[in-house]
């Protein structure tokens, strides 16, 4: 009903009420809530960032017991029928009432945190002509960025080991590193 509501007043499709909130979500509750440090270190591209939310969706369920908390499924491969392009794919219990909030979300991440503006085509909905998950194709808008979409797409570059700094601390327990070794 709020959704509705707020669709109503905003003259906007309740699709895109909850993409806002995906989007609101990410940037308040997650990056601005204390996960900042662990959303970055899920992964170097949107493809394996996108492949441990099923990890972090885990840690989430196990520091909340007795919620009843049913996470979601997800998982990506590269799309071999669009050079460039991952697909995701999501699965839940709850049906396809949250796959707007996915799009949300994923877009404000692309965005933030790879500095990657994505297009996300919907292949598949759950429920839907047999369709038991949804699936999107998800194509960097410019082309020369799709290197950030997956490791296989990656610039092949040189590092300087010399000038990488480790970390002080743990990002998941807050333990401090000594020679890149925890205490």
């Amino acid at each position: 009903a709020l959704v509705a509501a707020a669709a109503t007043v905003l003259n906007v499709s309740s699709c895109d009420v909850l993409e806002a909130y995906g989007r609101y979500f990410l940037i308040t509750k997650l990056a601005g809530g204390g996960y900042s440090e662990l959303l970055k270190c899920q992964g170097s591209t949107l493809r394996q960032w996108l492949s441990n939310l099923n990890a972090m969706h885990e840690y989430i369920k196990r520091s909340f017991p007795g919620e009843g908390f049913i996470a979601p499924v997800f998982w990506c491969e590269d799309c071999e029928d669009f050079d460039g392009s991952i697909l995701l794919h999501y699965y839940s219990m709850r049906g396809t009432m949250l796959v707007p909030i996915v799009v949300g979300i994923v877009e404000e991440l692309a965005l933030r945190h790879f500095d990657l503006e994505v297009k996300m085509d919907q292949t598949s909905l759950q429920g839907e002509n047999g369709a038991t998950f949804t699936s999107w194709r998800v194509s960097a808008v410019d082309e020369s960025q799709q290197w950030k979409l997956s490791p296989r797409n990656e610039v092949e570059q040189d590092v300087n080991f010399d000038d990488v700094q480790m970390p002080s601390k743990c990002p998941f327990s807050g333990r401090k590193l000594k020679g890149g070794k925890a205490d």
